[in-house]
């Protein structure tokens, strides 16, 4: 992955719309173990990013709008 590759920028949850999976979720999932189910069939949720990474991640992108102004 590129060095200036900024993440919060990055569309990573790959979908069009909110109703992009429209048929896999028909409702809310009303457990962990419902959700983890419909994850298992088509991994839809976002990967995690840690405190530190995001930290990282604000701070290049600060400094990257200074570089602009």
């Amino acid at each position: 992955m590129p060095k200036d590759f900024d993440l919060l920028d990055m569309d990573y949850v790959n979908t069009a719309s909110t109703t992009d999976c429209t048929g896999l979720i028909p409702a809310a999932p009303v457990s962990k173990a419902e959700m983890e189910a419909y994850e298992e069939l088509y991994p839809y949720l976002p990967s995690a990013v840690t405190k530190e990474k995001m930290k990282k991640q604000v701070k290049r992108k600060t400094q990257n709008e200074e570089k602009i102004e």
